[in-house]
Protein backbone atom coordinates (compact mmCIF):
# COMPACT_ATOMS: atom_id res chain seq x y z
CA UNK A 1 0.00 0.00 0.00
CA UNK A 2 2.60 2.22 0.73
CA UNK A 3 4.45 1.78 -2.22
CA UNK A 4 1.69 2.30 -4.25
CA UNK A 5 0.94 5.98 -2.76
CA UNK A 6 4.53 6.67 -2.88
CA UNK A 7 4.61 5.93 -6.63
CA UNK A 8 1.41 8.66 -7.37
CA UNK A 9 2.83 12.25 -8.52
CA UNK A 10 2.45 15.27 -5.87
CA UNK A 11 -0.88 16.31 -7.79
CA UNK A 12 -2.64 13.34 -9.12
CA UNK A 13 -5.95 15.50 -10.16
CA UNK A 14 -5.03 18.99 -11.64
CA UNK A 15 -8.67 19.34 -12.99
CA UNK A 16 -10.31 18.46 -9.83
CA UNK A 17 -8.33 21.99 -8.56
CA UNK A 18 -9.29 23.93 -10.87
CA UNK A 19 -13.17 22.56 -10.78
CA UNK A 20 -12.93 23.29 -7.19
CA UNK A 21 -11.66 26.62 -7.72
CA UNK A 22 -14.77 27.14 -10.58
CA UNK A 23 -17.54 25.77 -8.05
CA UNK A 24 -15.87 28.11 -5.24
CA UNK A 25 -16.55 31.47 -7.68
CA UNK A 26 -19.86 30.02 -8.61
CA UNK A 27 -20.69 30.08 -5.00
CA UNK A 28 -19.27 33.54 -4.06
CA UNK A 29 -21.35 34.21 -7.39
CA UNK A 30 -24.44 33.12 -5.62
CA UNK A 31 -23.76 34.51 -2.08
CA UNK A 32 -23.53 38.23 -3.85
CA UNK A 33 -27.23 37.24 -5.61
CA UNK A 34 -28.75 35.83 -2.55
CA UNK A 35 -26.89 38.76 -0.12
CA UNK A 36 -29.66 41.42 -1.35
CA UNK A 37 -32.11 38.92 -1.35
CA UNK A 38 -32.13 37.82 2.23
CA UNK A 39 -31.79 41.58 3.18
CA UNK A 40 -35.21 42.21 0.80
CA UNK A 41 -36.90 39.24 3.16
CA UNK A 42 -35.42 40.44 6.57
CA UNK A 43 -37.22 43.86 5.83
CA UNK A 44 -40.48 41.96 4.78
CA UNK A 45 -40.26 39.96 8.25
CA UNK A 46 -39.57 43.23 10.14
CA UNK A 47 -42.71 45.00 8.02
CA UNK A 48 -44.78 41.90 8.65
CA UNK A 49 -44.38 42.08 12.47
Amino acid sequence: MEKRNSAKPANPCPTKNVRMQKNKKKMEKTAEIKQPLLQQEVKLHKETE
